[in-house]
């Protein structure tokens, strides 16, 4: 790709010549994600972007669009059971960004995490425009038979 910068009645203008466009993937678009402070010029005026909220695990649940089941393979010793609780972030776009653990049996930890990271979600909207959340997600593993 090749780009010129240069000026239009006072406006930064910039022209780029494109040779191939390819998809983005997943791991691509987590990684255009918007500052913070990101403002839409859609239609001429700028307006800031919804704040971070946060949300019931609830709420959030019922935007979850793709769900990955975690697979736990025991590795010896006794089975384990329970549930993984994560604090998230998922992002203006629907993906999970950021997982912290806040409880859950050590064994299962990783297993829940993998497929937690997969998770899609429909943007939470406010006033028409996708905001940040900040959620809580439970991964519960049934006990093994």
């Amino acid at each position: 790709m090749h780009l010129r910068r240069g000026s239009l009645e006072g406006r930064v203008v910039l022209t780029a010549h494109v040779e191939s466009i390819e998809p983005l993937t997943a791991k691509d678009e987590e990684e255009f994600q918007p500052p913070s402070d990101a403002t839409a010029d859609a239609w001429g005026y700028r307006e800031s972007m919804p704040p971070e909220i946060n949300t019931s695990a609830e709420v959030a649940g019922g935007l979850l669009i793709q769900r990955v089941d975690p697979v736990y393979q025991p590795s010896g010793g006794p089975l384990v059971s329970g549930s993984v609780i994560f604090r998230a972030t998922i992002s203006r776009q629907g993906r999970v960004r950021e997982l912290q653990i806040d409880s859950g049996p050590p064994k299962l930890r990783q297993a829940a995490m993998e497929a937690v990271r997969q998770w899609v979600y429909r943007p939470h909207l406010i006033n028409n425009m996708p905001a940040q959340v900040q959620t809580i997600i439970n991964v519960p593993f049934p006990s093994p038979k």
